[in-house]
């Protein structure tokens, strides 16, 4: 079955309207785990290289880092893919640990689609920036909203949770975690933070 535009389209739209229905299409249908990890290895290249992109020409006082230092594109996809990868499995047990009742497999799905997502969201929020700097902020800010929108709802139908409140507290106290790791996956590549000896 081929995806037209249109269907691509709403497939994106009630992404971001009603994640919670079609993250559970997803977990319902019957994809491969080898297909799966093939996506996620494809995205975490594509996400890798945009990165590095956004990095070498934003603005050299943004970032939090001496450009210089930056990995090239093949390790900051590699270093992409470790993050997904990590996400998985903390995903599954994280919310199993409060009660979940999501599946390794389900976990899987739903990193798939919410990195999908979330490029396509940071595509559009790059392109609208370059059209109208003047709404750059506005992007930033509904770009940030969106993707813990999806993220929250899409934790909350694998796992089977009602509280979107509490899952959302999960996520962040989850990402404060995988923070400190890239932090140090970083420092093991040579990245220091500005100022740092």
């Amino acid at each position: 079955m081929s995806l037209t535009f249109s269907d691509f389209w709403v497939l994106l739209r009630d992404s971001v309207l009603r994640p919670r229905a079609v993250m559970r299409r997803f977990l319902d249908a019957p994809v491969s785990p080898g297909w799966l990890w093939q996506a996620l290895i494809l995205l975490a290249i594509v996400a890798g290289m945009l990165a590095w992109g956004e990095f070498v020409t934003g603005p050299r006082g943004s970032l939090p880092f001496d450009p210089a230092q930056l990995p090239g594109p093949a390790v900051m996809a590699a270093m992409q893919f470790g993050l997904l990868a990590v996400l998985v499995p903390v995903t599954h047990l994280a919310g199993r640990l409060f009660g979940g009742q999501g599946t390794p497999i389900g976990a899987l799905k739903l990193v798939v689609w919410w990195q999908a997502l979330t490029m396509v969201l940071q595509t559009a929020e790059l392109l609208l920036i370059l059209a109208f700097p003047f709404l750059g902020l506005l992007a930033v800010i509904a770009t940030f909203a969106a993707i813990f929108w999806t993220l929250s709802n899409g934790v909350a139908e694998l796992h089977g949770f009602r509280s979107l409140g509490l899952v959302l507290l999960g996520i962040i106290g989850t990402g404060v975690v995988l923070i400190l790791f890239a932090s140090f996956i970083l420092s093991a590549f040579g990245v220091a933070p500005m100022g740092a000896v």
